[in-house]
């Protein structure tokens, strides 16, 4: 038996394969709600069929692909690698299908249509800003959703397909699925309250930051992980005294009301440091991040309005690498290493 299903699952299916099957809507759905609740019964349930119905379409499913797609256990069900990939794809078709659905109600209603682009928070005072500004003079009825976050959260929903444009920071291994084209340099700072003890201080050392709470970005944010080898190779730890979030809301919030010291873009912390929000410290700072840039999904066709957004986004960057560091927000002293 296991011989058999190994040899089925080996066979390659035909390029019309979704059209002989007659792959459903309710497949994709089931099988959506088959890997959010694990459960066959509550799958069924979410979307209002007798559970026989359900493991029917599941049996279908992997009819068509000669193998298995969960693995079924006492207390539920879990993907296995055939289910994971197809779960993905289910998931990716059921929003573009939703897409489709918004893009051609907002045409019929006059606008523009709609993309979704996720940022890194240093792409937001400059790139990101001076972009949309542009994109909303072009067409000012395209409706743009914007999820600011880190790069480790931003790509696996531009790989979901729940974002079209994603700014941010790939690793090598990370841009396999993706078109990447890095654009910007991203520079960082360590920054306080203005009333900080350390906020006069002419030139500091990293180990003279070490007796202070710091706010830092989550451990699997690209960021973090340049932090925390920084730290490394001056021969220290990570501070132990530290909160971590990579909301600047919070973080601008803790740094006004705590003595405590962050890390955040120098777009964002001369932005903030204008206003007399906060300080930037006298600390060399250079945590070697590189540049951050455009990544869309292979696997997505890009819409007329979001090669716009992208060509937009190229000359901004242009635009921004070619000015003056005092016109584009960076500081000299950011890219020479950390005294420790």
């Amino acid at each position: 038996m296991a011989g058999e299903e190994s040899k089925d699952a080996k066979k390659e299916l035909p390029p019309d394969w979704f059209i002989r099957s007659r792959l459903r809507f309710r497949q994709l759905r089931l099988l959506v709600a088959l890997d959010a609740h694990r459960n066959l019964r509550r799958a069924a349930a979410e979307l209002h069929i007798a559970q026989p119905a359900a493991t029917k379409l599941l049996q279908e499913l992997e009819s068509t692909f000669g193998t298995p797609l969960f693995e079924r256990h006492p207390r539920g069900m879990e993907p296995n690698v055939y289910g994971e990939v197809m779960v993905r794809h289910a998931r990716m078709m059921l929003f573009n299908l939703t897409h489709a659905r918004e893009e051609l109600s907002m045409l019929k209603a006059g606008t523009a249509g709609k993309i979704n682009v996720g940022a890194i928070m240093a792409a937001v005072p400059a790139l990101l800003t001076r972009t949309l500004a542009r994109v909303r003079r072009m067409s000012p009825r395209l409706l743009v959703h914007i999820q600011v976050d880190t790069s480790d959260v931003l790509l696996p929903a531009l790989r979901d397909g729940l974002l079209d444009i994603a700014i941010a920071r790939p690793t090598e291994e990370e841009r396999r699925g993706f078109r990447y084209e890095p654009l910007v340099p991203e520079h960082v700072c360590v920054v306080a309250a203005a009333d900080h003890p350390l906020a006069n201080s002419r030139r500091l050392a990293l180990r003279d930051l070490l007796q202070w709470p710091w706010i830092l970005q989550p451990p699997t944010s690209p960021m973090r992980r340049q932090i925390d080898l920084l730290f490394q190779r001056a021969g220290l730890a990570t501070p132990e005294e530290r909160i971590e979030t990579a909301n600047l809301l919070a973080t601008t919030s803790l740094i006004a009301g705590t003595h405590m010291l962050a890390v955040v873009p120098v777009e964002v912390a001369q932005q903030f440091a204008a206003k007399g929000m906060l300080r930037v410290l006298a600390i060399d700072f250079d945590c070697g991040l590189g540049n951050y840039g455009i990544a869309t999904s292979e696997a997505q066709l890009l819409s007329p309005a979001c090669s716009r957004f992208i060509e937009v986004l190229r000359e901004e960057a242009h635009r921004l690498t070619q000015a003056p560091p005092n016109r584009r927000g960076t500081r000299r002293t950011t890219r020479t290493r950390v005294a420790n």
